[in-house]
């Protein structure tokens, strides 16, 4: 199936998250016929206001909005579903970076503590929603923005969910950083990634006979290029994403991210309810790239029977979800081959591949011993005390502790 030929609209769970405002202004640039968003959420009034702000921004573009709380029925015939529910809220996000920050780790959603917190707390109803999807519309492609990305992408494969892509925008943003502090056009540049979500290397970057990586690799050590240093190109012989920071300093971040993106949430509802044809205000203190510059050309691709070039999150046969560029249409995803560069970034993708296959055990199983193993394999995790951090996150995680199950608003 696919938007063309009014074979089914986009549907988008975790659409009452007004977060969502950025995919709308995005779709404005979708390369296909305009065709029917479905939105959908579990906050009734959240919902009916982005339901309300959508219509008014795509109905002269030939677009129908309609909404709904009950996910099988958004699921109807669907052509393609945006998976970015976020599961337990922006609450959730919160109580596992403190989490985080109490053991003195690093407080991201998207790595270490935190994430490994996060996905076993959501790992059921991200089954949940995989089993929900594969049922109501087996054919749909989906892309998922959930995160942690690579693991919520693998158990929505687990759950029967066969046509499936995770997206992400960092390693394009990086790339086309890294080119521009190269001061090449970026229409003039050839390069190739691989990795994990937010574990990546770009390992070619050229323009003509110019080899850009050796270049930005003389530059002084300290030098930061596309948010990560030299040094650490210089080390590994590629461009890593600016997460391989994360995996050389002890000192984790000094806030939670989530407090502040609930803060954004909660005055974008505000200004929404009260004036909802308007872009709020509060939103724009949020940079939300990953809906123009990779959910919108990839929803363009699954339109067309012409394959593009995308990076995108696909499963292996062995489980393990890899980012890497591939050629997309709407009838296949072709991963193109492997370039992974040398033997420096080969060891850093091993290491995360083995953690990666640990934490996805772990999900299996969470036990205090598949936890701990997780957390052992983990790059970014210093503590020694693994068995008593492993303990307490499956009991809040899972237990009375634990927060809600039920679906709610992305990032």
């Amino acid at each position: 199936m696919s938007l063309e030929g009014g074979k089914g609209p986009l549907v988008v769970l975790g659409g009452s998250s007004p977060f969502s405002l950025g995919l709308i202004e995005a779709l404005g640039n979708l390369r296909a016929p305009p065709r029917r968003l479905v939105l959908q959420g579990r906050d009734e009034d959240a919902l009916t206001a982005v339901a309300r702000y959508a219509t008014h921004r795509l109905r002269d573009l030939g677009w129908s909005v309609d909404r709904f709380t009950d996910p099988s029925r958004a699921l109807e015939g669907a052509a393609v579903v945006v998976h970015q529910n976020r599961y337990g809220g922006t609450a959730g996000r919160i109580a596992d970076e403190a989490f985080a920050l109490e053991l003195g780790e690093v407080p991201d959603e998207t790595l270490g503590v935190a994430a490994l917190r996060s996905a076993v707390r959501s790992a059921a109803c991200i089954r949940e929603t995989g089993r929900r999807v594969a049922d109501v519309s087996p054919d749909a492609w989906v892309i998922n923005l959930t995160n942690p990305l690579s693991v919520a992408t693998s158990l929505l494969a687990e759950s029967g969910v066969d046509h499936i892509l995770g997206v992400c925008e960092l390693p394009l943003v990086t790339a086309r950083a890294a080119a521009e502090t190269a001061g090449v056009r970026w229409e003039d540049v050839e390069w190739d990634y691989e990795g994990l979500n937010h574990r990546g290397f770009v390992t070619r970057l050229t323009a003509g006979a110019r080899d850009l990586i050796a270049e930005l690799a003389s530059l002084s050590p300290s030098t930061e290029v596309a948010g990560v240093r030299v040094a650490f190109i210089q080390e590994t012989g590629a461009v890593p994403m600016k997460y391989f920071e994360l995996f050389h300093t002890r000192v984790p971040a000094s806030y939670q991210r989530g407090r502040r993106v609930e803060r954004i949430r909660e005055r974008t509802v505000t200004q929404l309810r009260a004036t909802p044809e308007v872009f709020p205000e509060a939103l724009r203190e949020r940079r939300m790239d990953w809906y123009p510059l990779v959910v919108v050309p990839l929803l363009s691709a699954l339109a067309s029977e012409l394959p593009e070039d995308h990076v995108v999150n696909v499963g292996g046969p062995d489980g393990v979800t890899r980012e890497t560029r591939a050629m997309v249409c709407r009838s296949r995803v072709e991963a193109r081959p492997r370039s992974v560069g040398n033997s420096r970034v080969a060891s850093w993708l091993e290491r995360f591949e083995r953690h990666e296959r640990a934490v996805l055990a772990a999900l299996a199983d969470p036990s205090t011993a598949s936890v701990t193993r997780a957390l052992e394999l983990d790059p970014l995790v210093r503590r020694s005390d693994l068995g008593s951090v492993a303990a307490r996150l499956v009991d809040e995680a899972t237990g009375a502790g634990g927060s809600a199950r039920t679906p709610a608003h992305r990032r």
